[in-house]
């Protein structure tokens, strides 16, 4: 059959699998612009057939690079196709979760071409991925401009110009926060007044207990101002107050990112409509953080860690600023990086919806057992074996997935009599600890045990 494919919009063409870097970026830039994808590998951006040459392993190592670096996770379908007697490999995505990032990078499909996303094309994404126009309460004639604290948004803008080597010229408040997305039909909205206000009108209250029933109180203090001075105030108490490995307070009992990841997310998800604040208490045994308004309903952190959801924010205009001002590196992967570090280093962690409130917390106890460990026997050789401990529900699964393939994971909640969200959580930690692999896309494949 003669070849007819042409490079487009939509469809990317590479010569060969050297070239797998580049052709992931192009997906991850087609699918932020369009919902469908077509890429090949065997034939150059002419159009000229090659063909490839492939193993037994070749697509699997495809899915894996394309499964590690383009998030949130595609549904996808790799095949090895036959085109003037050549043998080619065809790749068909769709995706409707963007924004896509590629090596921790969003870029976008401009004509034929792949570029990085501009700031504007983002924010586009992000709100119009959001419900922010159908909140009464975020945008009102109510926010005036003289709430804003111009020192404040000019040093946010010199700060953004320098971390992400933009030209964003100041060229006034009103200007500057409606290119922010911050001012939307000639109204303020109050993420604004929150990231940017002359009074201090938020607040978080941070605890320190001597006992885990927090009969005896140590610390008790309210800070107050906005977001930015918030977040510092806030992780300057965590950092004076938990437990380090070394006299120089360099490495934490609790790694920083971690830390910092869990309260960006409070500021981020917050409920502004609910009138009590973020809380974080330290007991000797967990580090808790605790903000109004509930996870959306139905879904897991663990959805979004896996890449199954594309980003939710129930503030994405906060989230953007906070994105410009790098204080997050991706847009959905906060979760993952602190189940991957925590899962790593052995910290067990807990999440909840409780009261209004979305709770995670941190045990405190079980790691720093591990840590004292480390330092009485510093001076002594070390000889470390690694054995990743699975729980009686993880072998459960594990069985299952090994016995049956083809099982979804509601079907595995039901047959063990277990929640979903605990089902998700044993099915990351076989993934990550290579007991099981997914074979397909997210809705029509499964999981099959490699171990």
């Amino acid at each position: 059959m003669a070849n007819l494919l042409k490079e487009s919009k939509i469809i990317e063409l590479k010569k060969s699998l050297d070239e797998l870097p580049f052709a992931l970026i192009s997906v991850g830039a087609i699918l932020n612009a369009s919902n469908s994808c077509l890429l090949y590998f065997g034939i150059d951006h002419d159009g000229k057939v090659y063909g490839v040459k492939t193993n037994k392993d070749t697509l699997d190592s495809i899915k894996k690079e394309i499964d590690e670096h383009i998030f949130p996770r595609l549904d996808y379908e790799i095949s090895l196709e036959k085109l003037e007697r050549k043998e080619v490999i065809k790749i068909k995505a769709n995706g409707n979760k963007r924004p896509y990032s590629v090596f921790k990078k969003y870029y976008i499909r401009d004509n034929n071409n792949d570029r990085y996303m501009s700031i504007n094309q983002l924010k586009e994404i992000i709100l119009k991925n959001s419900n922010i126009y159908k909140n009464p309460n975020e945008f009102s004639f109510d926010y005036k401009l003289n709430q804003i604290d111009e020192k404040k948004l000019i040093n946010f803008i010199e700060k953004i110009n320098i971390k992400n080597n933009f030209d964003f010229s100041y060229k006034g408040m009103e200007d500057c926060l409606s290119k922010l997305g911050l001012i939307h039909n000639s109204l303020l909205s109050r993420s604004a007044l929150f990231l940017f206000s002359n009074k201090n009108d938020l607040a978080t209250n941070l605890n320190l207990y001597k006992n885990d029933d927090k009969s005896q109180l140590i610390i008790s203090r309210q800070i107050r101002g906005d977001i930015f001075t918030l977040i510092d105030n806030a992780f300057e108490f965590i950092k004076e107050n938990i437990k380090y490995l070394d006299s120089n307070k360099s490495i934490p009992e609790i790694p920083f990112q971690v830390l910092k990841e869990i309260l960006l997310n409070m500021y981020m998800h917050q409920d502004y409509d609910l009138s009590f604040e973020n809380q974080i208490d330290i007991t000797p045994s967990y580090i808790t953080f605790s903000n109004p308004g509930n996870i959306i309903k139905g879904l897991s952190p663990l959805d979004f860690a896996l890449g199954i959801e594309e980003s939710h924010f129930n503030n994405p205009l906060i989230a953007l600023m906070l994105y410009l001002n790098q204080d997050i590196t991706m847009f959905g992967q906060g979760f993952k990086t602190v189940f991957d570090i925590s899962d790593k280093e052995g910290i067990k962690y807990q999440f909840m919806n409780k009261d209004n409130n979305f709770i995670f917390e941190f045990s405190r106890k079980s790691h720093l057992n591990k840590i004292l460990v480390k330092e009485k026997n510093k001076d002594k050789p070390i000889k470390e074996t690694i054995e990743i401990s699975l729980s009686d529900i993880d072998k459960k699964v594990f069985d299952l997935i090994k016995t049956k393939e083809g099982l979804r994971k509601e079907d595995i909640a039901k047959k063990t009599n277990k929640s979903l969200i605990t089902i998700q959580r044993s099915i990351k930690k076989l993934i990550d600890n290579h007991y099981i692999k997914r074979v397909g896309s997210n809705k029509t494949g499964y999981w099959v045990a490699i171990k």
